[in-house]
């Protein structure tokens, strides 16, 4: 953890260090104490090894190895601190704080849940009685928090889409919808499908496809981090390059007082065809119910396929 938290660190000081003819060890202590990514690479390592310290320590008392969560908070605040949301106002850290926490503690959860957890038929009913509440307020932290931070980070929310920060931000806001329904699903349709028979198998399967959508989630955030955020899209423009794939999918000309819009208000729900059928498949019980879950979905799959070259 800690050597991946210092390649971007590196990767600054690298790239400075060759600007201005600075020695690395110069440039490394400036950026180390005196910029937020560094800032936050020396908490990381700070907090990483308390963790360690304290974990070897307690680790015979289950009473005391709570305390553990106190170093794992530090780890997200530390990452948050040197976040897009952070640099462009405190309360952009703050926001980035709650988002990132509400967000690991729901996938952490499903993670374990769908992949580790022991098999026992007759526990499933109890989990969802406290996981329903707790992940309907997560949920509503992270729309929340996430609204707040797009509103600084990507004010100009369709004309980012020329760009790939705007374009992966938007694949994030699609995979999150039917997170968002499989959420729904197992809160309020899963327990009277356990008791209708729903085998242990396909509720397992149907968390683990949750964990999946998060995970994807997270992948996409990481590579939104990479991207330069257009703040004000057509100055970024000026010196950030419009994205190929925006240039063919939109528009290869944009003017200041442009705006992008979608073509049709209905043509979102076209990419959501496939994760509903999904999700039907994978909380049917009966046969007939899941094979025509199988054929909705690969039709499903076909339109949104036609949808995108059309």
């Amino acid at each position: 953890m800690i050597v991946f938290s210092f390649i971007p660190v590196g990767l600054i000081v690298e790239s400075t260090s060759q600007m201005f003819g600075e020695p690395f060890q110069v440039v490394l202590s400036d950026v180390l104490f005196n910029f937020r990514i560094g800032q936050s690479f020396v908490a990381t390592v700070a907090l990483v090894i308390v963790a360690l310290i304290w974990r070897y320590a307690v680790r015979n008392d289950n009473l005391l190895a709570w305390l553990q969560m106190i170093p794992t908070v530090g780890l997200f605040i530390a990452a948050s601190w040197s976040s897009h949301a952070a640099s462009l106002a405190d309360t952009g850290f703050y926001l980035n704080t709650l988002h990132f926490l509400a967000a690991a503690f729901w996938a952490g959860t499903l993670l374990i849940v769908g992949f580790f957890s022991v098999k026992e038929h007759d526990g499933w009913e109890s989990f969802f009685n406290w996981f329903t509440p707790f992940a309907i307020g997560v949920v509503l932290v992270m729309i929340g928090t996430g609204i707040g931070m797009m509103l600084l980070i990507t004010p100009e929310y369709t004309n980012s889409w020329l760009m790939t920060y705007g374009q992966m931000q938007l694949l994030k806001h699609m995979l999150f919808v039917p997170l968002v329904l499989y959420g729904f699903a197992h809160g309020f349709l899963m327990k009277r499908r356990i008791n209708n028979g729903l085998s242990d198998n396909k509720v397992r399967a149907s968390m683990r496809m949750e964990s999946v959508l998060l995970v994807a989630i997270f992948l996409v955030t990481a590579g939104m981090v990479e991207q330069e955020p257009p703040h004000e899209v057509a100055q970024t423009l000026y010196f950030e390059e419009k994205s190929e794939l925006g240039m063919y999918w939109i528009t290869d000309e944009f003017w200041g007082d442009d705006q992008i819009v979608w073509s049709s208000p209905f043509q979102p729900l076209y990419y959501l065809q496939p994760d509903c059928s999904c999700l039907h498949y994978s909380l049917s019980t009966s046969e007939t119910a899941r094979v025509c879950g199988q054929c909705q979905y690969t039709y499903s799959c076909s339109s949104f396929v036609y949808t995108l070259h059309s």
